[in-house]
């Protein structure tokens, strides 16, 4: 587990071995890797794009989730709607499963969203 680490301060040694726990050691030693960012922005794209799950909740700056929406896949319309209709409590939270093609999108887990890309 990897919570709020500053990656940008990070030396080229020590992001050579959060990459091999991310890509290598996450994939061929079935271990799961996971980190947590307030800052969605401060995640590496590399680290992003190996992610499997992302889970979101609604931070209210309409720009930086536009601008997150595209970082996953979204267009910034579809994310703006399932949070004004969808995950509309505090607490819910959009979860983005790259690994499950029928169930890509839900709320707080388990329920599923149906999403057709337009």
């Amino acid at each position: 587990m990897f919570e709020d680490i500053n990656f940008k301060d990070m030396k080229r040694d020590q992001m050579a071995l959060v990459d091999r726990y991310y890509g290598c050691w996450s994939t061929h030693h079935n271990i799961s890797v996971w980190s947590t960012f307030q800052d969605p922005f401060s995640c590496p794209p590399r680290i992003r794009r190996l992610a499997n799950i992302i889970i979101l909740w609604n931070n209210g700056d309409s720009d930086s989730m536009s601008e997150l929406s595209r970082k996953v896949g979204l267009t910034s319309k579809d994310l703006k709607y399932i949070f004004e209709n969808v995950c509309t409590e505090f607490h819910d939270s959009l979860i983005i499963d790259k690994s499950r093609p029928y169930a890509r999108l839900r709320r707080n887990l388990f329920e599923i969203i149906p999403y057709h890309k337009r």
